[in-house]
């Protein structure tokens, strides 16, 4: 009975076995060995791979590699792991750090435990533990790899997980759990069992992994162990099983021997090995991206991507005679009627493959069940078959346009149309005949298609339309077509230049472009289905929709990236096959499309050049990120030439993947989609910017916006500060100047003030002369001995005291200080020599000094200002007239900002004084008022104020007689 189950079940699984097109990652894509070990992905969705000759980053299609040159511990990495933003590989001997791309430190184990590797790495309260094979555990503390005391039976570790903060430990011993690391609990049911790899299956089951007895279910909660029964390639030998997976979709995979067993959640197996399309059976690990990818890591085949369901194929393998299929057709029994390019008709059913020789085995075209007879074009000649498998040829003789056939369109169950190098036949009432001449298409047809009674024909001279028996030449171009297809109300024609699009009502025509890419346009097959129009190309297969165009090619799973012509055929279980160089394709894009995919395209800002060069961030920037991008960038003017170098990550699409930047601050919005990773911008000027950078992939979907900002300082000659400077500068300049020419002035001033002075006293000292002139004196003292030869003793006394105070006036007027006195002492001087001329003279004139209730001695004047002009009143007005009694009126009246003194006689004018020319004492000349009116002008200047003199002037009556002479003063007040 168990034999029976045991050849059951292998039955079961054999049935189900079908060839990946595997896509393979090795030493000559880049990576640095082909012995991988351990997987794992960090933040960004890079992959890290652990090999025996190094660590390697992979975006999806490039890898950076890591070595001792670049500071590992050594190139043996038996494990690697993702934690905490950095990544910690673990070597035989120690362990190594990664972080931002470079190796930050590494610890060595103790020199007993140099030649046993570490197995595992995880976190556990903010410590690393590390599991040594052969070592027991280690923790990373103090910069030290130190050991944490445990059994015996913990040292050789193969694995550690974590489950709800409880710890289970795989040894070559046991399995014990344990939730600080101190104390060790041992599980019974796999006492002293070699168990290789542990996985936690559903929500409480841990799968147990034994090299030799097989796999277990351990029931956290009851604590129950249950034998899963799994199937052998041969039943003789027993499997090894060596490593343990569980995918999002809780399919089991297990490394074996032989190659790897993969047990879903229903129990159906499955078993992938060299039959399966793998080019090894020997590998080590397995992993599961955030995109859904499985990568298979090999013992030699560097690493493998799991295509999953989405695309298989046949070949020879699967012994298919054929591995260049040019056409598909499938009959109501769901057998598969393949036209090969070299074998004739192939049969394909479940259970096996058939092949028919023909007259002719290029095999152009098939159609089925038209008069109970299958039909197939060669490259000599149409071909039927019928239920007993009679074959009739046809050939030009009997109506065929030319004897190679190259597509069949059927019409209804008794009629279709026939393409061949000659143009166009049609097959009813069980003959053939070639089309009319008028409607018949020149060239070779290719494909054939019927839209509202009208007949498309895609020929090597590009597409016509025949409506009725008229022949329409439809593409001016005349590009070569070969494939049609009728898709949302609109015909498609694929040529060797490109998909075009043809509204059936206008005849307008529409070119599709599918990518930059110059194989994608060439065209060879067209298919509509459900899901879009597929086209086939030289760069793979692409599904075309009004929403998107999707790419799928050698990553995606796709065998070949050339799909032959007309070689497709859509099923009723929704699966696209089609052929290709390397063998038929099947395609079943639900599973493609429902293939869980967590996680959007994302792009990384790997690196700045500033000036071409890279630099050291920190130079240039106090904060960083997690990535280590700087945070603060502030760049001087001179280094204004910035790369950002990019790199776009998917496992899935890398090749599919298009950029977009914006740099805000010198551009207005986001770039086209492109496919540069490498962004440059030359002699920014200053200011502020942000550079934005998202990928998008071939679906639409867009990566979360990134961005980082910078600050290009001005040169300091543009810079606020420098302005200030500048202006600071020039408002000292302006300053400076102004202060210099205000000294120069002042000196200029004080120099003029000194030379005014000068005058001043000199001037001063004349008017003092011209007060006490000799003629005075002289005259005054023969006054005085006059009135002493007279014995005028009271009159002698009284003019020789006045005479004394008049002196001792002149000289104390000539000792003041900035030669002002009060205008009190002025006229107390003024009035002593005129009551001494008045004496001497005996009372020829007479006097009046009017000033009113003003405070005499407040006010500050000139010294010795009033007596040249009375003096001259008396000598020149009045004495000349010995008949007149003269008057002399002084008035003193206060102005608003000045005083007004007003000398005024009754002599006989100045101007009848000046005619006359005559003196009274010979040669004596006045020079008191020129020597006042120099004064004048020399205080206005000294005091910049306006010291006026206005006259002497004689004062006329109407009749024009002289009435004497008026002089008016006006003085500043102080």
């Amino acid at each position: 009975m168990y034999r029976l189950l045991i050849a059951f079940l292998l039955l079961h699984f054999c049935s189900e076995a079908q060839q990946y097109s595997f896509v393979n990652f090795s030493t000559n894509s880049g990576l640095p060995q082909s012995q991988v070990t351990a997987m794992s992905q960090d933040h960004e969705n890079y992959l890290w791979i652990a090999t025996l000759g190094g660590a390697a980053r992979f975006n999806g299609e490039e890898f950076l590699s890591f070595s001792t040159n670049d500071g590992l511990l050594n190139n043996k990495v038996s494990t690697i792991q993702y934690l905490d933003g950095k990544v910690y590989l673990g070597h035989e001997g120690g362990l190594s750090i990664i972080q931002n791309n470079k190796v930050i430190a590494n610890y060595q184990l103790q020199s007993s435990q140099q030649n046993v590797s570490v197995s595992s790495i995880i976190s556990f309260n903010n410590t690393i533990i590390v599991g040594v094979n052969g070592g027991g555990l280690f923790e990373l503390k103090d910069k030290k790899l130190q050991e944490i005391k445990s059994s015996e039976n913990l040292l050789r570790i193969k694995e550690i997980i974590c489950i709800e903060n409880k710890y289970y430990i795989a040894t070559r011993d046991g399995l014990f759990t344990t939730i600080d690391f101190k104390s060790f609990s041992e599980i019974k049911d796999f006492e002293e069992t070699s168990i290789n790899s542990i996985k936690l299956w559903k929500d409480n089951t841990l799968l147990v992994c034994t090299p030799t007895q097989g796999l277990f279910e351990y029931d956290l909660v009851s604590g129950k162990t249950k034998k899963i029964e799994l199937p052998t390639k041969n039943s003789e030998n027993q499997e090894v099983y060596k490593y343990l997976f569980v995918d999002n979709q809780s399919r089991i995979w297990i490394i074996g021997k032989s190659g790897i067993l993969v047990r879903d959640k229903s129990g159906k197996t499955q078993y992938l090995d060299e039959k399966s399309g793998l080019p090894t059976v020997n590998f080590r690990t397995i992993y599961q991206d955030i995109e859904g990818n499985i990568w298979l890591g090999s013992d030699g085949k560097g690493i493998l991507k799991y295509p999953e369901d989405a695309f298989t194929f046949f070949d020879k393998k699967d012994n298919l005679a054929s591995e260049l299929i040019m056409s598909i057709s499938q009959d109501q029994n769901g057998t598969f009627h393949l036209g090969s390019f070299d074998k004739g008709l192939i049969k394909m059913s479940k259970d096996k493959s058939e092949n028919i020789e023909l007259d002719n085995n290029l095999v152009w075209c098939s159609m089925l069940n038209i008069e109970n007879k299958n039909w197939y074009g060669t490259e000599f000649g149409l071909v039927s078959i019928d239920k007993a498998g009679n074959k009739k040829y046809y050939y030009e003789e009997d109506g065929c346009p030319g004897n190679k056939i190259t597509t069949l369109y059927k019409l209804s169950n008794s009629s279709f149309l026939i393409g061949g190098i000659n143009g166009l036949s049609i097959y009813e009432n069980s003959k053939i005949r070639i089309n009319s001449p008028e409607s018949n298409p020149p060239g070779s047809v290719r494909n054939i298609l019927v839209y509202s009674k009208d007949i498309y024909c895609a020929t090597d001279k590009g597409l016509y339309k025949i409506s009725g028996n008229k022949l329409e030449d439809i593409d001016d171009k005349k590009s070569v077509a070969y494939s049609l297809a009728k898709f949302e109300n609109a015909i498609y024609f694929g040529t060797s230049d490109g998909l075009f699009k043809l509204n059936p009502v206008t005849q307008k025509i529409e070119k599709i472009l599918l990518s930059k890419n110059p194989s994608s346009s060439f065209i060879n097959f067209l298919n509509a289905t459900p899901s879009g129009l597929f086209v086939g190309t030289n760069n793979g297969l692409y599904l075309f929709n009004e929403k998107e165009i999707l790419h799928f090619g050698i990553e995606s799973g796709l065998i070949d990236l050339e799909t032959n012509l007309n070689s497709s055929f859509y099923d009723k279980n929704g699966n696209l096959w089609f052929g290709t160089a390397e063998g038929l394709v099947k395609f079943n894009f639900k599973k493609e499309i429902t293939k869980e995919n967590k996680s959007q395209p994302n792009l990384v800002l790997e690196e700045i050049l500033l000036n071409y060069k890279e630099f050291d961030y920190s130079k240039y920037a106090k904060k960083f990120a997690y990535s280590g991008l700087p945070l603060d960038l502030s760049l001087p003017y001179t280094m204004n030439t910035l790369t950002f170098e990019m790199n776009g990550i998917s496992l899935s699409q890398i090749k599919s993947q298009k950029y977009q930047y914006w740099l805000e601050g010198l551009e207005g919005t986001w770039s086209p989609p492109g496919t540069n990773k490498s962004i440059t911008y030359t002699s920014l000027p200053a200011g502020e910017y942000t550079f934005h950078y998202k990928a998008i992939d071939q679906e639409g979907h867009r990566s979360q916006e990134k961005k980082i900002s910078f600050i290009i300082r001005a040169p300091f000659y543009k810079t606020w500060y420098f302005y200030l400077f500048i202006f600071i500068i020039f408002v000292a300049i302006i300053i400076g100047l102004f202060r210099l020419r205000i000294k120069r002035e002042r000196q200029k001033n004080y120099q003029e003030m000194l030379e005014y002075k000068s005058r001043m006293i000199q001037l001063e000292q004349q008017s003092l002369n011209a007060s006490m002139n000799r003629h005075f004196i002289f005259n005054s003292l023969n006054s005085i001995q006059y009135f002493i030869n007279n014995k005028d003793r009271i009159s002698a006394n009284k003019y020789l005291s006045s005479f004394a105070k008049l002196i001792r006036k002149n000289l104390d007027s000539s000792a003041e200080g900035g030669s002002m006195v009060s205008l009190e002492q002025e006229l107390e001087r003024l009035e002593l020599y005129l009551s001494l001329e008045q004496m001497r003279f005996q009372d020829r004139f007479e006097y009046t000094i009017d000033s009113g209730d003003m405070d005499l001695d407040s006010i500050m004047i000139p010294s010795m200002l009033l007596q040249p002009f009375v003096e001259n009143s008396i000598i020149h007005g009045i004495l000349p007239d010995e008949d007149l009694k003269g008057k002399i009126n002084i008035k003193i009246r206060n102005l608003e900002d000045s005083v007004q003194i007003e000398i005024k006689d009754n002599g006989m004018g100045i101007d009848n004084s000046m005619m006359s020319k005559t003196s009274m004492d010979g040669d004596h000349k006045s020079h008191g008022m020129s020597i006042t009116s120099k004064r004048m002008e020399l205080f206005s200047k000294m005091k910049e104020q306006n010291y006026n003199l206005f006259g002497p002037v004689q004062i006329n009556n109407s009749e024009g007689k002289s009435m004497g002479t008026e002089v008016i003063f006006k003085i500043p007040i102080e």
